[in-house]
């Protein structure tokens, strides 16, 4: 008898409904914790009331390198803002956390990033 390779599991158990594509925030989880389990399959689970959706999914290097790229950019960017008084004024003193979140290098970065994305992911947008 042979055995299936070691799989993820993301459940969910829905308030309202089944959603019958994956959000790509629920993608970018299911991808990291691909990553970190050296895994290369995972199964979004989710539950409403008495019905049930499974949904599998495959690891995304692709997709997996843009979200280092882009966490590896924050983390540097943001150790800067720690360390940096004159950067911190400057901000408070123009606003800056006004819009906070979008720019065009955000722009440029979502867009490299969803190339990547399967046609079964939903973005969802954060509300404004």
């Amino acid at each position: 008898m042979g055995s299936d390779p070691p799989r993820v599991y993301e459940v969910k158990h829905r308030q309202t409904q089944l959603t019958r594509q994956i959000r790509e925030y629920e993608y970018v989880q299911l991808q990291a914790y691909m990553f970190l389990t050296s895994t290369g399959t995972s199964v979004l689970a989710q539950h409403h009331a008495k019905e049930s959706l499974e949904e599998v999914i495959e690891f995304n290097p692709a997709y997996w390198s843009c979200i280092l790229e882009d966490a590896i950019f924050f983390s540097a960017s943001f150790r800067e803002l720690l360390s940096n008084e004159s950067t911190q004024r400057q901000l408070i003193d123009h606003n800056i956390f006004e819009g906070w979140g979008w720019d065009e290098t955000t722009h440029k970065s979502q867009t490299r990033r969803r190339e990547h994305l399967p046609s079964n992911v939903r973005i969802v947008l954060p509300r404004p």
